[in-house]
């Protein structure tokens, strides 16, 4: 049990490092770029479904409260917004990339694939009548944003010594150094991907979880999470004040990073107890469609954890990839929060058809056995 503990801590610091550093590194990128180019697509339908799409298929929920600030203020379309909130699988895509990059990149070139069609499908048969006071409501990401300048120049005369600088430059230092201490490795123990045991109850009960089949396979996680750890370094150096005590002090890690390491760690050390002393995963795998339903109602859940069981679950083996899409196009983390803020009407109608897509996505899956 201790070596478990052990190993569930390591993979726990891998995902945590890993989402965070690339969280900052989108963040300065969606600082840099601004979002000005959506402004132009206003007159164009399907322009706005095609942005709505690409900023729901940014890792995170800042592509996707973009979306919704645009279509707030009119700038985005009803078809183009659900599209968004199908694209997006907020914070979880970055521990998709972490630990099932090959299935992350098709979860999200299905997501974003059904997400454009929805939308335009939605815009073409579905006119909604929703009152916005764009004069009156102005939605912000983080406030400040209204000048690049604030984030986008690095230099280290932006350094200041502070305890808050200092300890955030070692956490991303330690990331640079972890995965080449053995301090933080991918054990395979905990997080094995028995793709090809899915659907196959008895294979999945005996299996050897004890013995990684990659014993002498190279830590491609651990090199990527230094070298985007690195990075997050360099900008943490160099950033200016406003970006690192809005973006990086508070919003990263007072916000992000404990509730990640320890949602990480609760749904990690869960599945594998259940999976080691019980027989939850023949159950699983006997009771799909109930799994199916569950995967769906969580994924409304707008915030960032709850949907770790089902990553879990799909790479111990339990079940099969069409749950984890479902998962996926359901839920967008903390993406809609803004938009039940604004309009609940929209809000549920959004929500009520990514519940019958998702569904209907997953039980075509689970019939033709994908």
């Amino acid at each position: 049990m201790i070596e478990l503990f052990i190993e569930v801590i390591q993979q726990t610091l891998l995902i945590t490092g890993f989402v965070i550093t690339m969280m900052m590194i989108i963040e300065f990128v969606n600082i840099l770029s601004h979002g000005n180019l959506l402004i132009r697509l206003k007159n164009s339908p399907v322009g706005q479904v095609i942005a709505g799409t690409v900023l729901g298929m940014i890792p995170g929920c800042l592509g996707t409260y973009t979306a919704v600030s645009l279509f707030t203020h009119q700038l985005l379309s009803f078809g183009a917004l659900v599209a968004a909130l199908i694209a997006t699988s907020g914070d979880e895509t970055f521990i998709m990339l972490a630990l099932i990059p090959r299935e992350a990149i098709v979860i999200i070139a299905v997501t974003g694939v059904i997400g454009f069609i929805a939308g335009v499908l939605i815009d073409r048969f579905y006119k909604p009548t929703f009152n916005f006071y764009k004069n009156d409501y102005k939605f912000e990401l983080h406030g400040h944003e209204n000048s690049v300048a604030h984030g986008s120049k690095l230099s280290v005369k932006n350094f200041s010594f502070t305890y808050r600088r200092v300890l955030a430059l070692l956490i991303f230092g330690f990331f640079i150094i972890a995965p080449f201490t053995g301090i933080i490795e991918h054990n395979h123990n905990v997080m094995m991907p028995s793709i090809e045991n899915v659907g196959n109850a008895d294979a999945l009960h005996n299996n050897d979880v004890g013995h990684p089949s990659h014993e002498h396979h190279v830590n491609w996680l651990g090199i990527t999470l230094a070298i985007c750890a690195s990075i997050g370094f360099i900008i943490c150096l160099t950033c200016s004040e406003h970006f690192f005590t809005d973006h990086i002090w508070k919003h990263l890690i007072k916000k992000h990073f404990i509730k990640i390491f320890l949602w990480t760690f609760l749904a990690l050390i869960l599945i594998q107890v259940l999976l080691k002393y019980t027989s939850f995963d023949i159950w699983i795998s006997e009771n799909l469609w109930l799994v199916l339903l569950a995967a769906v109602l969580i994924g409304i859940i707008p915030e960032s954890g709850p949907h770790l069981l089902f990553i879990s679950l799909y790479i111990s083996g339990a079940i099969p990839l069409s749950i984890l899409i479902a998962n996926s196009i359901i839920q967008d983390g903390h993406g809609a929060l803004p938009l039940f803020a604004e309009s609940k009407k929209s809000f549920f109608i959004a929500k009520g058809l990514n519940i019958v897509i998702s569904l209907a996505i997953g039980a075509i899956g689970l019939l033709i056995g994908f």
